[in-house]
């Protein structure tokens, strides 16, 4: 009945959301018959508890409300912003369902019972429903129809306010035992048996013997061969470590383009990415180191005049009119790759499903990425060409990466398939690296100077040998484990 905040760890987020959460659970379990997060074990359900949506109401349960469906969808969502915000508002919006599915059921709202307190918790809010009243009442046990929320027949208000006073301290003194003895057992699972087993599996060292000591010898230290230093390309550290326990997110967008559905769970390793698009100066480096080739021609004539490669005052721009295999070959000269897709999009989104751009959920402007037009005719927009990179900090992403959004387009590491998502939507995908059968195309993201602002989740494809204005790239690492 935890919250996946609570089966995260994290002691921040808990408060009465959770407690939304665990009512919740207790609604769906007494409609279906079934927990709506279940686990082959501890570590299992903790997972599950953080990536596994619960399988919708109304598949499990025909002519269910629609509102009560969604309420108590609403509170099992993972996020806990997306939740009813007091156990008020569950309690009512309980009650709504249900009476917009037959009026003739009413329900006894919380502000007919007892004054709530400003924390809105059940120890203060003691109400019984009518039908428990009715049914524990003096004059003994009352007949009602099966099905029925609440019944006609009332109650005094001093009958609810004792029945409330004597049953809500011992179920929530019993409740807290509860809740206390499963986080115990839980923590003990956890964290001591696997010690404790271990230690078990140690072998027992035999006891030393005396023995006459040896003659001291004096041991030479071995000389070590010297290291060659190895030459690291300029901006090679100029990366973001993208780190942590919980690397996990929705890829795609439910309601965007077709090769962005379905939405799906994506958990990522730990990497690095570089804060900005790899830049006409470092790419010159691979290029008199002659590891590179010079991208000196546009697929495009009448954009030639876009390419940035040659033009002094152009070196802090991005290096475009590159096709994939001289990104790559720059990234792997540089001891990195080209990023996958679902690092480039975590790198633009993080966590939050509802962050669509970078910088937000809602499309920017030109004050916040190098597009086209915003529709103000106002400097600073694309028309010109490409800008320096990093010259809209307002429009970094939460980890402080720049232009994932406009400037130029950036290959990516992955085959191009439309339909990519369909195929691993069923399951939580780890360290996805795109289609596993090539495919006549690569991966673009991000946007360009060309275009508007396009959503982090639009994914677009070019065959491998295309060289464009618009289109440029960064590279990506992997990170060693954190150490313990």
């Amino acid at each position: 009945y935890m919250a996946p905040e609570q089966a995260r760890g994290d002691g921040t987020e808990i408060g009465v959301r959770c407690d939304v959460y665990s009512l919740g659970v207790i609604v769906y379990q007494m409609l279906t018959g079934e927990l709506p997060i279940t686990g082959n074990s501890v570590a299992d359900l903790l997972v599950n508890l953080l990536i596994e949506p619960p399988i919708p109401l109304r598949e499990k349960v025909t002519g269910l409300p629609d509102a009560l469906c969604e309420m108590v969808r609403r509170s099992l969502s993972k996020e806990q912003v997306d939740r009813q915000s007091t156990v008020t508002q569950f309690y009512d919006e309980f009650l709504a369902a249900i009476a917009g599915a037959q009026p003739e059921l009413r329900g006894v709202p919380l502000n007919d019972t007892l004054p709530i307190s400003d924390d809105d918790s059940l120890s203060s809010a003691q109400t019984v429903a009518a039908s428990d009243l009715a049914s524990h009442g003096a004059t003994g046990r009352t007949t009602m129809p099966r099905g029925s929320l609440v019944s006609n027949q009332t109650a005094t208000a001093e009958t609810l306010l004792a029945s409330g006073r004597s049953r809500m301290p011992l179920i929530f003194a019993t409740f807290s035992v509860m809740t206390l003895l499963i986080v115990a057992a839980i923590f003990i699972y956890v964290k001591v048996v696997p010690h404790r087993k271990k230690e078990a599996e140690k072998p027992v060292a035999p006891k030393p013997v005396a023995m006459a000591p040896a003659p001291m010898v004096a041991k030479k230290k071995p000389i070590k061969p010297a290291k060659k230093p190895v030459s690291i390309p300029e901006g090679y550290k100029k990366m973001k470590n993208i780190r942590g326990s919980d690397l996990c997110f929705f890829m795609g967008d439910e309601k965007g383009e077709e090769a962005e559905k379905p939405a799906h769970m994506v958990c990522l390793s730990p990497y690095a990415m570089d804060r900005t698009e790899v830049t006409v100066a470092h790419y010159a480096k691979c290029v008199d180191a002659g590891k590179c080739s010079v991208p000196k021609e546009s697929d495009d004539k009448s954009e030639q005049h876009n390419c940035n490669w040659g033009k002094k005052d152009r070196a802090s721009h991005p290096v475009n009119c590159v096709d994939w295999n001289q990104a790559n070959n720059y990234c792997q000269w540089a001891k990195k790759r080209l990023p996958t897709e679902a690092e480039w999009e975590f790198a633009a989104r993080g966590k939050n499903r509802n962050t669509l751009f970078p910088w937000g959920e809602k499309s920017g402007d030109c004050k916040l990425s190098i597009v086209w037009d915003d529709g103000s005719n106002m400097s600073g927009c694309g028309k010109g060409g490409t800008w320096p990179v990093g010259s809209r900090p307002k429009g970094a992403s939460s980890f402080g990466i720049h232009d994932l959004v406009g400037n130029v387009w950036e290959w990516v590491a992955d085959f191009y398939d439309p339909g990519y998502y369909k195929s691993v939507a069923s399951s939580m995908v780890r360290d996805p690296k795109g289609p596993a059968k090539p495919t006549a195309s690569r991966v673009l993201r991000g946007g360009a100077f060309n275009t508007n602002a396009v959503k982090a989740t639009f994914r677009a494809g070019k065959v491998e040998n295309v060289r464009m204005t618009h289109i440029g790239f960064r590279c990506a690492r992997t990170l060693p484990p954190a150490k313990k």
